[in-house]
Parts: C-alpha cells; structure tokens; sequence
C-alpha cells in the first residue's frame, strides 16, 4: 500500500514539473488582455502595451506575428536589367530587404516601397513608376482582402498604359507576398473605380 501511494506522488510530482517547464519553454509568453487591465503571461518579450486594456486592437501578439515582423521581405520595382526594353509593363520584380517593422507589416512594406529603390538597387537595374513623395495610405484588412487608401499624389501626372500597369504591380506585388493577402484594392480619397486609369 505504501509502495502504491509512492508511485503515485511520484507520478503526480513528474505531472506537475512537466506542466512547469512547458509554461516555461512554452511560446505563450505574452500580455493578456483582462478585466482587470494588462495580465502578464509567462516571460514577454516586449514591454506591457501603454494602451487601455479595452482600447487595444489585438493585445497579444503570437511568435508567428513577431516572427512575420524580423523577416525578409520583397519589395517589387520594375528593372532595366531583367526587362531592357520595357516591354513587359506589368512586370515587376523584388528586391530583398528586412525593414525595422512597426505595428503594421503593410504599411511597413509600402513604406519601403514608397521611398522606392537604394543606390545600390537602381545600380542592379531596379527602378520605380510611382511619384516621389506619395504619402503612406490608409491600410485596412479584412477577410484576406486589403484595401490601400492612397491621396491623389498617386495619381498626379500619371498617364499612359504602360507606367499605370507598372505602379499597380509595384504596389499589389509588394503586397500579396503574405499568404493571407488573397486581393489588394487600390483606391484615391476613397474612389476604386476609376484609379490609375490609363
């Protein structure tokens, strides 16, 4: 009987040290969102969120998020190298970069696109259609579609065919490289049907 009450307060034991040392190697160390405000779970990484508890748009970010926000990413300009000629508009091609992310992986990449190619990628061939000095849009996701609220500087002395095709696959190529992105609406002050109209 004494033998049988052992194995069990061994096996009990060895139960309870395995559920510590999964919370400790486990990847749920992050800041929960509670009633009573921020709630830290396990080791985070980061600080607690300066934001109101209720107030937060999603108060617990994932390893996969972070993870997302430390990688390489493409940012896609047209090439003098791959395409001599011009004569494919709508092609683009990426250039890899591991920008300093901020809260938005969308914005951060439109950022980089935006100030368009380094020195050392335009000396690779790498060039861009899309104005200098577009300011950085609007960004909304929902249900893998993201939508791009640009001002009208995008537009501004835009013509012709082959250079509106080149800005829209700048912009949806540089975007569409996250999995979760299925469709990128491109609009102006909130117009989508006649945008980047050649």
């Amino acid at each position: 009987m004494r033998r049988t009450f052992l194995w069990v307060l061994f096996i009990a034991a060895l139960i309870i040290l395995t559920i510590l040392v999964l919370r400790v190697i486990s990847d749920e160390d992050n800041w929960l969102c509670t009633s009573n405000g921020w709630f830290k779970h396990g080791n985070p990484t980061g600080p607690q969120p300066k934001t109101v508890c209720s107030q937060a748009q999603s108060p617990v970010e994932t390893r996969d998020e972070l993870s997302d926000l430390r990688k390489e990413v493409l940012i896609f300009f047209g090439n003098t190298k791959y395409d001599p000629d011009a004569l494919n508009c709508e092609m683009t091609y990426g250039t890899s970069r591991r920008p300093a992310f901020g809260a938005n992986k969308y914005s951060t990449v439109l950022t980089a696109l935006l100030q368009g190619p380094s020195e050392s990628e335009k000396n690779l061939g790498f060039f861009t259609t899309i104005n200098p000095g577009v300011e950085l849009p609007l960004v909304t996701f929902d249900r893998g579609v993201l939508t791009v609220n640009f001002n009208s500087d995008l537009e501004k002395n835009v013509g012709g065919s082959c250079r509106v095709a080149s800005i829209r696959s700048q912009i949806i190529n540089t975007l569409k490289q996250f999995s979760e992105v299925k469709e990128v609406i491109i609009s102006i002050d909130g117009r989508v049907n006649d945008v980047l109209q050649p």
